[in-house]
């Protein structure tokens, strides 16, 4: 919520700016205030955390790169400026890692999930064209600037425009997609954690769970819980008269019960249980336990787990 003198995020001329390029580029909806501002935040974070992970992956190639060449040229026994050498790849990666924001707002505007393939295949070719295009002038212009200002002698990018082009164009192609598939995992990444943040907030302050299975969502008091077995990339969860699939893990269903206050114990590496609901446990062998439930359901009870059940 902006606070009076305009100190939220939108309510400054940059954020007031911010939010209408997110508008119109369909980043974010229209919403609330304090949701808007929230958004914002959320996917300036976004924004810079995709330009630093492809600033670290451009320093790493510009190391593994120009020491790669010194040795090729050394090998060959070809003079080079020891400076100069090093300008190269880190004006590229400059330029690339300025356009990233572009490139973020674009391929959210026409994101997968919304777009047919045909369309979405045309549009990000028409900008991967444009994104290549303006890195290739920028980075130029960028190192004439560097070689007229520091060095003696001009820079000059190519004999052959046609031919160097198209080979900055194929190494473009692999930055462009590198940018929307890093943004895509965090957005995806990041997207999950703020649920799962939403949903522990909510277990803890109403009692209720809150799981989701595809495009549904499910949502239960936690008193009636009674167990949840693991099944595959899914959790089978047990509740009075009722049974849910959900897509998470036993440690993060664990995680939202305990927020909600019920005392859950982990009984075996595929089960959870609310302990409330044991009502007898015997030995099965190896130190192993049988665990009978209120309403005749059994579960296994490993060794390794059997303190959670005796404390």
């Amino acid at each position: 919520m902006t606070s009076g003198g305009g100190a939220g995020a939108n309510g400054t001329p940059w954020g007031r700016a911010a939010l209408a390029v997110l508008h119109a580029t369909g980043y974010i909806r229209l919403m609330a205030a304090d949701n808007a501002e929230s958004e914002l935040r959320f996917e300036r974070r976004l924004m810079l955390q995709t330009m630093g992970i492809i600033a670290v992956f451009g320093a790493i190639f510009t190391i593994v790169d120009v020491l790669s060449r010194q040795t090729e040229l050394e090998r060959v026994g070809q003079d080079y400026h020891p400076v100069a050498i090093w300008i190269y790849d880190p004006t590229s990666v400059l330029i690339i890692v300025a356009l990233a924001p572009l490139v973020m707002l674009y391929a959210n505007r026409f994101r997968f999930a919304d777009t047919p393939l045909p369309l979405w295949l045309a549009v990000h070719a028409a900008g991967f064209l444009l994104f290549s295009t303006v890195h290739i002038f920028l980075m130029v212009w960028l190192r004439k600037l560097i070689f007229f200002l520091f060095f003696d002698v001009p820079y000059i990018f190519t004999n052959n425009l046609p031919r160097d082009f198209i080979y900055e164009m194929r190494k473009d192609l692999l930055s462009y997609a590198l940018i929307i598939l890093v943004f895509f995992l965090l957005r995806t990444y990041s997207e999950q954690r703020r649920e799962l943040e939403a949903a522990r907030a909510d277990a803890r302050e109403s009692q209720l769970i809150t799981l989701k299975c595809g495009g549904r969502t499910m949502r239960f008091a936690a008193e009636s819980f009674s167990h949840a077995e693991a099944a595959g990339n899914y959790v089978e969860v047990h509740t009075t008269g009722a049974t849910h699939f959900a897509r998470t893990t036993l440690a993060g269903l664990e995680a939202l019960l305990r927020d909600a206050g019920l005392p859950v114990a982990r009984v075996h590496r595929s089960y959870l249980v609310n302990r409330d609901r044991i009502e007898t446990s015997a030995p099965s062998g190896n130190g192993d336990m049988v665990l009978t439930l209120a309403g005749g359901d059994t579960l296994p009870c490993s060794r390794r787990y059997r303190a959670a059940i005796e404390a």
